[in-house]
């Protein structure tokens, strides 16, 4: 479901949901949808599930001060937020550009993207008022990547996160405790934030990073885990193919010296060559010696890594005469 350009005189700029009544959001699209108040996309005051979707550029408070530029939940209720993205929403009060939850909500944000296009935004990107879980996450280019607000006692569970950009990484007002876990810092390396496109690119850091596991497809229906460990954020990223450039090799007599072969992979990573008539030559690296007259065959591999994957075997083949 897509919902862009909705406007709302008050709460949510798209979805506006009374208390008691469940919501439940399953692959959708919320882009430039602005409220008067809470919530520019989604405004809430039950329980919220929120699954594989996108917010964009949605905008609360345009009638004044309001939190929650793309999704705003308070009331009774746990919200839940997973493998889903949230990239240049805005909200005129700074608290909660991305997401605000009230007291009493105890959200749960998983494999969450959270981003402005690498440009730093005042305020905060997540707000809670109260207990609060994050887990395999990037809060990246806002003042604040998380913030919690209490008048009370409340725990902020913070396991797998990337921060990026922010000013301070979390902040609290009350007594809140942090806890934070497997925590990274550094460029996410999305491959074309400027056009919303915050898939991870070759080097992200955030590629094989989660601690834990949780669920098990990402927000376009990939598998994870892709690699040893799922990858932080809404995106599990699907490793790139590569194949091997090796050309053919002449003939040669036994008495020739040991010489030596090349051959590149598309990715750039190293080949290994390995010989699969070892009567006839053998290798060492990439230099072959030939031990016998007969037909020898040099295999080119490429394992791959957590970005590319295991490349087609190439063979060339060559007769050892007298």
């Amino acid at each position: 479901v897509t919902f862009t350009a909705n406007s709302s005189e008050g709460r949510g700029g798209a979805v506006q949901v009374g208390s008691v009544v469940s919501t439940l959001v399953r692959e959708s699209l919320f882009a430039q949808n602005q409220s008067a108040a809470q919530g520019g996309g989604i405004s809430v005051e039950g329980p919220l599930s929120v699954t594989r979707s996108r917010f964009l550029r949605n905008e609360a408070g345009f009638g004044g001060s309001a939190s929650g530029g793309a999704v705003s939940a308070t009331g009774l209720g746990t919200s839940d937020i997973r493998h889903s993205l949230f990239a240049g929403n805005f909200s005129s009060d700074p608290v909660g550009h991305a997401m605000a939850f009230g007291a009493g909500v105890d959200p749960m944000v998983i494999h969450a993207t959270v981003a402005n296009s690498g440009v730093r935004r005042a305020g905060t990107a997540v707000a809670a008022s109260g207990t609060i879980n994050v887990r395999n996450s990037i809060l990246s280019d806002h003042q604040f990547g998380l913030r919690v607000i209490t008048g009370g006692a409340a725990i902020a569970t913070v396991s797998g996160i990337l921060w990026w950009n922010n000013t301070f990484n979390t902040e609290g007002s009350g007594a809140v405790t942090f806890d934070v876990t497997d925590a990274l810092s550094g460029d996410p390396l999305f491959v074309a934030p400027g056009t919303d496109d915050y898939h991870l690119a070759v080097g992200s850091p955030a590629v094989d990073s989660a601690p834990s596991p949780f669920d098990s497809i990402d927000i376009d229906g990939d598998f994870r885990p892709q690699g040893v460990a799922s990858d932080l954020g809404y995106d599990e990223r699907v490793r790139t193919p590569q194949s091997i450039a090796f050309g053919a090799l002449p003939d040669r007599l036994l008495g020739d010296a040991p010489f030596s072969v090349t051959a590149t992979a598309s990715s750039g990573l190293a080949v290994e060559f390995s010989s699969t008539t070892t009567g006839t030559c053998t290798v060492a690296g990439s230099i072959v010696m030939l031990v016998a007259t007969g037909t020898c065959t040099i295999a080119a591999d490429q394992a791959g890594n957590a970005y590319y994957s295991v490349a087609l075997r190439v063979t060339r083949s060559f007769g050892v005469t007298l």
